[in-house]
């Protein structure tokens, strides 16, 4: 039996129900997997009103799935059973200001919702615990922190990414295993760029220790300096630096109808060498050099280097994907940290 409170109801809204024997919505959008059924079933309200079951299908957030809900002829409300939770290994804890669905085993709270009057409802689109909700974003976004995170939130610069304070006092497992490294250098001040293409830092990292896929060892990045968007390339040799890089000059410069005026480099024999050099001479492009074992001087891309490398080792640790995906993994990166960045539009624009 169901007995609901009057009032225009949210379609969008779930109560559960401790005196509900089903599962059940009027929404056929909200099922998945909905299988009409061949017999006469059917509610009944307490309003001692009856119902005709269309079908069943499930509901599903991404973490958990909950199974067997009826497609009902006429309902006013989306109605979660507690029996039939219970019956799933699920608890279900009601307390004055909350609901919580909990996994029997694990105690993980899956589902946390305010109460509501007399109702305990739920809001399919905030329906995630907010601890998941912290490390499922976290994931997302390539492992990314959650102070940036919660700066995308603030700016609203990500479609979908709720509207809460995401925090976690755990460090992610992946994240610690994928981000160790040594002690930072002191910083130092690094001359102001005014204009676009006045300068690009550049450095090559590799050889991996594993090749990728498509047999590539090596990764060139360029960081544009008027606003740190970045460009990955994946190379097999080192020798292949020099050409990558004029080939990629020549492209910027056509896109966006204006010269480099420096690079920025470390003293690596692919940056220094007749080809590039010679190139460079020609264009009238200053190329400029960090001192021998001094990599804060080029500290840029240093820093975008080891931002694009461990965010691809956490989510491969994650994933427990093989070595063998760091190409991929660091492209994914490199797409996702834009988001927080300048975009290329603000490149093309100036």
């Amino acid at each position: 039996m169901v007995v609901l409170n009057a009032g225009e109801p949210n379609d969008d809204t779930w109560y559960i129900d401790s005196g509900c024997s089903k599962h059940m919505t009027g929404n056929r959008n909200y099922l998945h997997d909905c299988k009409p059924i061949q017999t006469n079933q059917d509610v009944t309200f307490g309003n001692n009103m009856k119902a005709k079951i269309k079908g069943y299908g499930n509901i599903t957030n991404g973490r958990f799935t909950i199974k067997k809900v009826a497609f009902v002829d006429d309902p006013k409300h989306n109605l979660i059973s507690v029996s039939q939770l219970c019956d799933n290994n699920l608890e279900v804890l009601f307390t004055k200001q909350r609901s919580l669905i909990m996994d029997t085993k694990t105690k993980d709270v899956i589902v946390d919702s305010d109460r509501a009057g007399n109702m305990y409802p739920l809001d399919m689109d905030l329906i995630f615990a907010p601890t998941y909700i912290s490390w499922l974003w976290q994931r997302r976004l390539s492992h990314l922190n959650f102070g940036y995170i919660n700066k995308l939130i603030g700016d609203d610069l990500v479609r979908g990414l709720p509207l809460l304070k995401l925090d976690n006092e755990t460090l992610c497992a992946a994240c610690e295993k994928g981000k160790l490294s040594k002690s930072t250098h002191k910083s130092i001040s690094e001359s102001s760029v005014s204009e676009p293409l006045e300068l690009l830092h550049i450095d090559l990292c590799g050889p991996a220790k594993t090749q990728t896929i498509q047999g590539k060892n090596y990764i060139l990045v360029v960081v544009y300096g008027f606003s740190r968007f970045t460009w990955v390339f994946f190379l097999r040799l080192k020798s292949e630096a020099p050409e990558e890089m004029i080939k990629f000059i020549k492209q910027i410069e056509l896109k966006l109808k204006r010269p480099v005026r420096r690079i920025r480099s470390d003293n690596g024999l692919e940056f220094k060498n007749n080809t590039l050099d010679s190139f460079l001479k020609d264009k009238g492009i200053e190329h400029n050099f960090s001192a021998l074992s001094t990599p804060q001087q080029n500290g840029v891309v240093e820093r975008r280097n080891r931002t694009l490398c461990e965010a691809a080792r956490s989510m491969l640790i994650f994933a427990d994907l093989p070595q063998y995906f760091w190409e991929e993994a660091i492209d994914t990166t490199r797409d996702k940290s834009q988001v927080f960045k300048q975009s290329f539009r603000k490149l093309e624009n100036g």
